[in-house]
């Protein structure tokens, strides 16, 4: 199978995607889901673990671009790489704000915590 990044030297806009993407992976989707979202030029997003399919360096990669494009991104997430790019850390348990501020104190909160 080919993959989005096109392989075979084809088109990718002629990649055959199956029906609801089932023959994409996991991480093809999920940067179809953000292309589409930047494609609409909003001033603010909402990404729940929106890179929990990407390897580290194409990660990186992306969350990139979208810091480039939207002035404001509200993320839910695990996942350090995304933690050390925001400028505000709100650590939420049983639906109420525990522990909050910037990604420093957040950060030293944290590991020392």
């Amino acid at each position: 199978m080919q993959g989005l990044a096109g392989e075979s030297g084809g088109n990718v806009l002629d990649v055959i995607v199956g029906v609801q993407g089932r023959a994409l992976s996991g991480g093809e989707r999920q940067r179809i889901a953000l292309g589409r979202a930047l494609a609409r030029h909003t001033s603010v997003i909402v990404l729940d673990e929106p890179t929990s399919s990407q390897d580290p360096s194409r990660e990186a990669r992306v969350l990139e671009q979208v810091r480039r494009r939207v002035p404001t991104i509200i993320a839910i997430t695990h996942r350090e790489a995304l933690l050390e790019m925001a400028d505000r850390v709100y650590q939420v348990d049983k639906g109420r704000v525990v522990e909050s501020g910037a990604r420093r104190q957040a950060a030293t909160t944290r590991q020392s915590g």
